[in-house]
Protein backbone atom coordinates (compact mmCIF):
# COMPACT_ATOMS: atom_id res chain seq x y z
CA UNK A 1 0.00 0.00 0.00
CA UNK A 2 2.95 2.38 0.86
CA UNK A 3 5.02 1.62 -1.97
CA UNK A 4 1.68 2.35 -4.44
CA UNK A 5 0.88 5.64 -2.52
CA UNK A 6 4.42 6.79 -2.80
CA UNK A 7 4.34 5.86 -6.81
CA UNK A 8 1.10 7.94 -7.34
CA UNK A 9 2.83 10.63 -5.00
CA UNK A 10 5.86 10.66 -7.46
CA UNK A 11 3.88 11.00 -10.69
CA UNK A 12 1.98 13.76 -8.82
CA UNK A 13 4.46 15.92 -8.36
CA UNK A 14 6.11 15.08 -11.01
CA UNK A 15 3.10 16.16 -13.32
CA UNK A 16 2.75 19.43 -11.51
CA UNK A 17 6.41 19.90 -12.67
CA UNK A 18 6.42 18.77 -16.00
CA UNK A 19 7.38 21.83 -17.70
CA UNK A 20 10.26 22.19 -15.71
CA UNK A 21 11.78 18.46 -16.04
CA UNK A 22 15.23 18.22 -17.61
CA UNK A 23 14.46 16.11 -20.83
CA UNK A 24 18.21 14.62 -20.88
CA UNK A 25 18.21 12.73 -17.12
CA UNK A 26 13.99 11.95 -16.75
CA UNK A 27 14.72 9.27 -15.17
CA UNK A 28 16.91 10.54 -12.47
CA UNK A 29 14.80 13.58 -12.49
CA UNK A 30 11.86 10.58 -11.34
CA UNK A 31 14.45 9.04 -8.78
CA UNK A 32 14.69 12.25 -7.01
CA UNK A 33 11.28 13.10 -6.40
CA UNK A 34 10.76 9.49 -5.57
CA UNK A 35 13.39 10.01 -3.21
CA UNK A 36 11.99 12.86 -1.56
CA UNK A 37 8.48 11.86 -1.18
CA UNK A 38 9.94 8.81 0.39
CA UNK A 39 11.88 11.02 2.91
CA UNK A 40 8.35 12.72 3.73
CA UNK A 41 6.70 9.85 4.37
CA UNK A 42 9.59 8.32 6.73
CA UNK A 43 9.45 11.86 8.47
CA UNK A 44 5.43 11.61 8.99
CA UNK A 45 4.98 8.27 10.11
CA UNK A 46 8.77 6.64 10.89
CA UNK A 47 7.40 3.16 10.42
CA UNK A 48 9.33 1.86 8.01
CA UNK A 49 11.43 -1.21 8.20
CA UNK A 50 15.29 -1.52 8.41
CA UNK A 51 16.76 -1.51 4.88
CA UNK A 52 18.65 -4.87 5.98
CA UNK A 53 14.70 -6.46 6.32
CA UNK A 54 13.68 -5.06 3.40
CA UNK A 55 16.80 -6.40 1.16
CA UNK A 56 16.34 -9.56 3.03
CA UNK A 57 12.92 -10.27 1.67
CA UNK A 58 13.18 -9.18 -1.96
CA UNK A 59 16.84 -11.63 -2.07
CA UNK A 60 16.47 -14.91 -3.23
CA UNK A 61 19.29 -17.46 -2.32
CA UNK A 62 20.22 -20.46 -4.19
CA UNK A 63 22.03 -23.26 -2.72
CA UNK A 64 24.11 -25.33 -4.54
CA UNK A 65 23.81 -28.47 -3.00
CA UNK A 66 27.22 -30.16 -3.66
CA UNK A 67 28.69 -26.74 -1.70
CA UNK A 68 26.47 -26.02 1.43
CA UNK A 69 29.73 -24.44 3.45
CA UNK A 70 30.58 -22.27 0.57
CA UNK A 71 26.49 -21.03 0.38
CA UNK A 72 26.91 -20.78 4.30
CA UNK A 73 29.57 -18.18 4.21
CA UNK A 74 28.36 -16.11 1.51
CA UNK A 75 25.21 -15.98 3.14
CA UNK A 76 27.01 -14.25 6.30
CA UNK A 77 29.20 -12.58 4.08
CA UNK A 78 25.46 -10.92 2.35
CA UNK A 79 24.10 -10.43 6.11
CA UNK A 80 26.74 -8.42 7.20
CA UNK A 81 27.11 -6.69 3.70
CA UNK A 82 24.02 -5.63 4.36
CA UNK A 83 24.10 -4.60 8.14
CA UNK A 84 27.22 -1.94 7.00
CA UNK A 85 25.15 -0.58 4.37
CA UNK A 86 21.97 0.01 6.81
CA UNK A 87 24.83 1.88 9.11
CA UNK A 88 25.60 3.86 6.09
CA UNK A 89 24.45 7.81 6.07
CA UNK A 90 21.16 8.12 3.63
CA UNK A 91 22.93 9.66 0.95
CA UNK A 92 25.78 7.83 0.87
CA UNK A 93 23.73 4.38 0.53
CA UNK A 94 21.45 5.81 -1.69
CA UNK A 95 23.95 6.88 -4.08
CA UNK A 96 25.64 3.22 -4.09
CA UNK A 97 21.93 1.96 -3.87
CA UNK A 98 21.58 3.65 -7.04
CA UNK A 99 24.48 2.77 -8.50
CA UNK A 100 24.55 -0.99 -7.74
CA UNK A 101 20.85 -1.71 -8.42
CA UNK A 102 19.75 0.89 -10.48
CA UNK A 103 23.21 1.38 -12.66
CA UNK A 104 22.90 4.56 -12.65
CA UNK A 105 25.30 7.29 -14.50
CA UNK A 106 27.22 9.54 -12.04
CA UNK A 107 25.17 12.28 -14.34
CA UNK A 108 21.90 10.81 -13.34
CA UNK A 109 22.74 9.85 -9.30
CA UNK A 110 23.77 13.83 -9.44
CA UNK A 111 20.40 15.21 -10.37
CA UNK A 112 18.99 12.54 -8.08
CA UNK A 113 20.44 13.61 -5.24
CA UNK A 114 20.90 17.38 -6.37
CA UNK A 115 24.80 17.40 -6.87
CA UNK A 116 27.34 17.27 -9.90
CA UNK A 117 28.31 14.15 -11.78
CA UNK A 118 31.83 14.90 -10.19
CA UNK A 119 30.58 14.85 -6.46
CA UNK A 120 28.58 12.03 -7.02
CA UNK A 121 31.54 10.11 -8.14
CA UNK A 122 32.95 11.46 -5.12
CA UNK A 123 30.25 10.21 -2.87
CA UNK A 124 30.70 7.02 -4.32
CA UNK A 125 34.02 6.49 -3.51
CA UNK A 126 33.71 7.02 0.00
CA UNK A 127 30.56 5.43 0.06
CA UNK A 128 32.17 2.47 -0.84
CA UNK A 129 35.48 3.68 1.49
CA UNK A 130 32.92 3.91 4.71
CA UNK A 131 31.17 0.75 3.95
CA UNK A 132 34.14 -1.67 3.35
CA UNK A 133 35.88 -0.07 6.64
CA UNK A 134 31.78 -0.83 8.63
CA UNK A 135 31.96 -4.42 6.82
CA UNK A 136 35.77 -5.04 8.33
CA UNK A 137 34.59 -3.44 11.64
CA UNK A 138 31.08 -5.93 12.03
CA UNK A 139 33.75 -8.72 11.80
CA UNK A 140 33.67 -9.76 7.52
CA UNK A 141 36.36 -10.80 6.26
CA UNK A 142 37.85 -8.91 3.16
CA UNK A 143 36.04 -9.62 -0.17
CA UNK A 144 37.56 -10.79 -3.26
CA UNK A 145 37.30 -8.07 -6.09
Amino acid sequence: ETAADLTEMTFEKALRSWDRAPREHLEAWLFRIATNCGRDTYRQCRRWQPLAVLEASQRTVLVAPDAPEREAIRSEQRDLLSQALAQLPARRRAALLFRTKQALSYGEIGTALGITPGAAKQLLFRARQELRVRYLALGGEPLEE
